[in-house]
């Protein structure tokens, strides 16, 4: 509708606002008003209410996601194993969930999610890695990319019911950059939309 901006915070339903609803015709449309009379026709307010629930879900997902312990040889020769996680939950009054992938610590390309330790006294931080995110739809995540769905109604505009987004995080090297041994941490928030 041209000029809906949404339902207001805390409204439960949409009701009518009284006013000319429009003309009716008896006979002929197109002759005179003088032979067919067009009445007014009027509605008063409170005359119907529209009831509905706004769009919620509530979703799962794991805080942690332990990538392993590697040697520097298995992340040269790309011999890390993907991790899986999930994103899983109920919604109502849904039609579509998306999400983006939100993170301080990512290459230059936003493909991977770098090392989010640095070295100190007591730290060593591993260098030259970073985890690649991949799903069945995306084989490669991006940080603060456009929104990725992750579900829709089995017909699209129906209503979704559940969320079982597949995930799968892996330690990779990052590029040219040298491995170098160490701890690594990453933190990547999955900012999850439905409407």
């Amino acid at each position: 509708m041209p000029g809906f901006n949404g339902v207001p915070s805390g409204v439960g339903f949409i009701s009518s606002i009284g006013g000319p609803l429009g003309r009716i015709v008896l006979g002929d449309p197109v002759g005179s008003e003088s032979d067919h009379p067009r009445p007014l026709i009027t509605i008063s307010d409170m005359m119907f209410n529209i009831p509905f629930s706004e769009p919620t879900c509530i979703l799962t997902a794991p805080t942690t996601v332990n990538l392993g312990d590697w040697y520097r040889s298995d992340l040269e020769k790309d011999q890390t194993t993907e991790v899986p996680f999930q994103i899983t939950g109920t919604c109502t009054g849904t039609i579509e969930v998306s999400f983006v992938a939100k993170s301080s610590y990512t290459n230059a390309d936003k493909n991977l999610f770098t090392n989010s330790i640095t070295s100190n006294s007591s730290v060593t931080a591993a260098g030259g890695v970073g985890v690649k995110i991949s799903s069945p739809a995306y084989p490669q995540i991006h940080a603060d990319s456009t929104p990725e769905v992750i579900a829709v109604g089995e017909i699209i505009g129906r209503p979704v019911t559940s969320v079982n987004a597949n995930f799968k995080a892996k330690l990779v090297k990052t590029g040219t950059e040298a491995v170098t041994p160490g701890i690594f941490g990453s933190s990547v928030t999955l900012q999850v939309t439905y409407e």
